[in-house]
């Protein structure tokens, strides 16, 4: 029964990295219309509503203590932060790479963090799957036909910074779910903080000015809200605390192969033979990384 719930959550952890990947499609689509700050308040507050009738369905508790919402703020002041790099580098920048950039270093970022400051000893395997992790993203991007003025301009530099912001995310929402709180409880706060924390940067920037768009645009904030951000993301959070933050970053490796096939579908980009071959090395990487967890929970 264990080794079949290990593999129900496996498969959601894909389907959740999988509209990750969609996102970068979603988010290219609204970025040249409205100012990062105006599209990360719209979705932090559309997702903080569609979160908040899952807390009753779900047994979660609206009702959590001082440390729980300290650990909430931190977490969202990092996830706008996020958000404002990775909307800005959008516009400024390649998606297609600057979005393999972020999902390749994060993990490693991740494992470098708690390696230094956490004192983690890396297995043999986790140095083996973030290899074949960071060769498959470059893979992807075919990186030896790039030029490295492309690859550092400034907006893969915000990329790489958030990839930084993000791992630190990762174990800032472990560390605030490990202390008992609910993960859908944290979940709600995190947003919650997050609505309010870049509301009053969204109203110097005309915040009611989206009421005018049409409904492909309202259509990709509900996507980018209620679909990748309460339910993707939500979803990682609580693998972070599952699988502990390095092995629940591992799964984002699978981002860039998801991002590509979702371009060649939904913007007519077609994949090339090195999107495959790198798409099953982070496929390699996950399950090498992981691979210590499956038989643990056998």
């Amino acid at each position: 029964m264990r080794s079949k719930n290990t593999l129900g959550f496996l498969c959601i952890m894909i389907l959740s990295m999988t509209l990750w990947g969609g996102s970068w499609v979603s988010a290219k689509l609204v970025t040249d219309a409205y100012s990062p700050q105006i599209i990360i308040f719209w979705r932090f507050l559309f997702t903080t509503l569609s979160l908040a009738p899952v807390l009753p369905i779900t047994s979660s508790p609206f009702k959590t203590d001082i440390k729980a919402m300290f650990y909430s703020a931190a977490g969202a002041l990092l996830l706008v932060i996020y958000n404002f790099l990775f909307f800005t580098g959008l516009r400024v920048g390649l998606a297609g790479a600057g979005g393999v950039l972020v999902t390749t270093t994060n993990p490693l970022f991740t494992f470098l963090i708690l390696s230094v400051f956490l004192k983690t000893k890396l297995k043999i395997n986790e140095f083996i799957g973030i290899f074949l992790g960071l060769l498959g993203g470059l893979t992807i991007i075919g990186v030896w036909n790039a030029d490295p003025q492309i690859i550092f301009q400034k907006g893969n530099i915000l990329f790489l910074i958030a990839s930084f912001v993000w791992a630190l995310l990762t174990i800032t929402s472990r560390k605030g779910i490990s202390i008992g709180t609910p993960y859908m409880t944290y979940s709600f706060y995190l947003y919650l903080f997050c609505t309010l924390f870049s509301f009053p940067f969204a109203l110097k920037h005309n915040i009611l000015k989206p009421l005018d768009a049409g409904i492909s645009f309202w259509m990709n904030i509900i996507f980018l809200s209620t679909i990748v951000t309460a339910f993707a993301t939500t979803t990682y959070f609580y693998a972070s605390n599952r699988l502990g933050s390095g092995k629940a970053s591992s799964f984002i490796f699978l981002v860039p192969l998801s991002a590509m096939l979702l371009s060649w579908l939904i913007l007519n980009e077609q994949p090339a033979i090195s999107t495959i071959i790198g798409g099953v090395m982070a496929l390699s990487a996950v399950y090498m990384i992981n691979i210590k967890t499956s038989k643990l929970n056998k």
